[in-house]
């Protein structure tokens, strides 16, 4: 993801810094728009001016959620409305199991 967001937004290879800082974002649960972001509004990333369809507006929220009580509320909103399609997830993710362990059941 790291690389080719560099040969996107900047149009070259992450240098050795650039690409273990991003990972190292990544890692501890850095949401791909944020990395993105931060890229494409670096200075470097204003000289290219590439644009990206809908980044800004969820740069900016998620620049937002980092800010200490609006964040909190904004991050907690963002939750309350994704609970019904995790849940959807969930529950796909049980029936695949139960159909996994269904099949490896038959197959002894």
């Amino acid at each position: 993801f790291v690389t080719a967001a560099y040969q996107g937004l900047l149009e070259r290879q992450p240098d050795a810094e650039g690409a273990a800082y991003f990972l190292a974002l990544r890692e501890r649960g850095a949401r791909k728009a944020m990395i993105l972001g931060r890229l494409r509004y670096s200075s470097e990333g204003r000289l290219r001016n590439v644009y990206v369809h809908g980044l800004r507006a969820r740069y900016l929220f998620w620049r937002a959620c980092q800010l200490p009580l609006i964040g909190y509320v904004l991050e907690s909103g963002l939750l309350l409305a994704s609970l019904p399609r995790m849940s959807a997830a969930i529950r796909r993710l049980e029936y695949l199991s139960e159909q996994s362990e269904s099949d490896q059941a038959s197959e002894q």
